[in-house]
């Protein structure tokens, strides 16, 4: 069931029963002769069958609002009319917990009306207890102050609740952000997962002019072996980022396919150009001068470089690009072959 559903179904459920109830005060009213309490439900009975079409028709706010209203002049015309003692005000209570429902833009609209529903029932109070004793203002005083601390904890726990979710939220968002960010990019370099990647690939399905590049660092586990796991790397971080500045992230996506393997595909590129970014690109990291603990250390990359046409499969192409950049690792290195 979809999410609009479910609500739906929560606020008729609301509706439903206060109708019920209604229905059932009517003959108790009428069984006790209680002429203006019964002819008032009368039209409380119809009011929620009003409520109901509001409620199909998606108005919650409104049905909410009305909702209030309608029970607290429920309550003012019982009370008032059947005595406090029929303890009609503990209705009012009873809706100063709809704090924790809240269906409105601002939150504060449902602390408002609990407030005042919480004011209304003082003053009930009050009005129908004007006469006693001096004996029983202490008990007044106490029973009207325990009402108000009573439901001052029902707000304050439905604030500490609704910031507790608040957190909760933001937590949950970042947790998923973090997890993303693990499955989707590279933690050494920043770039693309093979993950992230493929699913690019299928992505640009739709693109006229897909390009794919593979490039390998030349003689990386030399590099590895002379100066240390830590300073590959330095060059693999550092290779990474003349990546970025260098081809740019517009129209193309960087992977980190494995160890010191990348590939890049251009979207709406041809070859012709995309050859061009990527020998640029060649000859900014043969003159880059990667100094590390003091030693310079001399790094050069070999690519090859492959159309995408619409008769090949991916799995295909890349292997293609392979066998390109293969050629030119068997070649002298340091070069694009492009098909």
């Amino acid at each position: 069931m979809r999410i609009k559903d479910n609500v739906k179904s929560v606020y008729t459920q609301i509706i439903v029963l206060c109708e019920i109830f209604h229905i059932s005060f009517l003959f108790i009213f009428k069984h006790f002769s209680m002429q203006i309490p019964f002819m008032y439900n009368i039209g409380s009975v119809i009011f929620y069958i009003l409520m109901l079409f509001v409620v199909l028709k998606g108005y919650y706010r409104v049905c909410i609002v009305l909702v209030h209203l309608e029970v607290s002049a429920f309550v003012t015309v019982t009370v008032l009319n059947g005595g406090y003692s029929s303890d009609f005000a503990l209705y009012l209570i009873s809706m100063a917990t709809f704090v924790y429902f809240n269906p409105f833009k601002h939150r504060s609209v449902t602390y408002i009306f609990s407030i005042c529903e919480v004011l209304l029932y003082i003053g009930l109070t009050l009005h129908c207890r004007h006469i006693y004793s001096e004996a029983e203002v202490h008990i007044v005083f106490v029973s009207i102050y325990n009402t108000v601390l009573a439901v001052g904890i029902i707000l304050i726990g439905a604030y500490i609740s609704d910031v507790s979710a608040t957190v909760t939220h933001r937590k949950l968002v970042d947790e998923n952000k973090t997890l993303n960010n693990l499955a989707n990019y590279d933690r050494l370099t920043g770039l693309q997962s093979r993950r992230m990647f493929m699913e690019r690939i299928k992505d640009s399905e739709d693109n006229k002019s897909v390009v794919i590049c593979i490039g390998d660092i030349d003689d990386f586990k030399k590099i590895n072996d002379t100066y240390g796991h830590l300073c590959g790397d330095y060059v693999l971080q550092n290779i990474s980022e003349i990546m970025r500045k260098s081809l740019g992230l517009e129209n193309i996506d960087i992977c980190r396919w494995g160890g010191e393997e990348f590939v890049f595909m251009f979207c709406n590129d041809d070859i012709d150009s995309a050859f061009v970014k990527v020998e640029n690109l060649r000859k900014t990291i043969e003159n880059k001068n990667f100094v590390y603990e003091n030693n310079n250390i001399y790094v050069t990359m070999t690519f090859g470089i492959i159309e995408r046409d619409s008769g090949k499969v991916d799995d295909v192409l890349l292997e293609s690009a392979d066998k390109l950049l293969y050629r030119g690792k068997i070649n002298g290195k340091n070069v694009v072959v492009k098909a």
